[in-house]
């Protein structure tokens, strides 16, 4: 009953540390945890040990070492755990260095945190299931198009153009959009009118209403995309007949 007692006793005082370090400094949470944890599997392997139950001791042992960044001189196991607290469970090697994963409707990045390199894929659209990498810039200005009316994704592949092109790329997709604006000049009159998201035979207030609101969020200098934006513009321009 004793040892019982004392199991919970440890694991209530685990609980406790991590509702403590749940107010920590983020950056030594990850350190506290580690440490919480070795502390309570090393207890806990003794007093498994000291009542005799060696079956459930050495497991407890190995995990603790694990944490520890230890290896364990095991005979067939290779020299035991590699890697220490945070590796293991990634079902691989570890690699030197960490990287972060983000997804957004359109998008799926991963970025080197040692290289700064970000590689991504498509997610949907076009070039759906094409690496950003395999895509020329005049492929990446269209995906910038076709990606703005998601806010994230349009974002994500920004900073991914300003990695891997340079901040000249704004001015180029600018008149890359200019250029395909004047193309938007064969765009049908329908067509038009589903860009400012009207119906046909829309007054001429209207059109310049929504003109308005469409570069009030898509706009460049707001955030929004510059493709977009000349699109929108060749819109307004074809059905007002500026």
């Amino acid at each position: 009953m004793s040892t019982f007692l004392l199991i919970v006793a440890l694991l209530l005082g685990f609980v406790v540390v991590l509702q403590l370090a749940a107010r920590a400094d983020p950056k030594s949470l990850a350190k506290i945890i580690r440490y919480v944890g070795i502390g309570v599997s090393g207890l806990l392997g003794l007093v498994l040990l000291v009542t005799g139950r060696f079956g459930f001791a050495v497991p407890v042992f190995m995990f603790c070492f694990w944490l520890m960044g230890r290896r364990l001189p095991i005979p067939g196991m290779g020299g035991g755990f590699p890697g220490g607290f945070g590796g293991g469970f990634g079902g691989g090697p570890k690699t030197a260095g960490q990287a972060s994963d983000i997804e957004t409707a359109f998008l799926s990045m991963s970025l080197d945190h040692d290289s700064g390199e970000m590689e991504g894929k498509v997610l949907q659209g076009r070039f759906v299931g094409t690496r950003l990498g395999d895509l020329n810039l005049s492929d990446l200005y269209q995906l910038l198009e076709e990606v703005s009316v998601d806010a994230d994704s349009a974002r994500l592949l920004e900073a991914y153009l300003d990695r891997h092109v340079g901040p000249d790329w704004r001015e180029d997709a600018g008149q890359a959009g200019g250029k395909r604006a004047s193309s938007f000049g064969a765009m049908t009159r329908d067509e038009a009118y589903d860009v400012l998201g009207l119906r046909p035979g829309a007054t001429a207030e209207a059109i310049r209403k929504a003109h308005k609101e469409l570069m009030l969020k898509l706009h460049p200098d707001h955030g929004g995309s510059t493709l977009l934006a000349a699109r929108v513009n060749a819109a307004k321009d074809l059905l007002l007949g500026d």
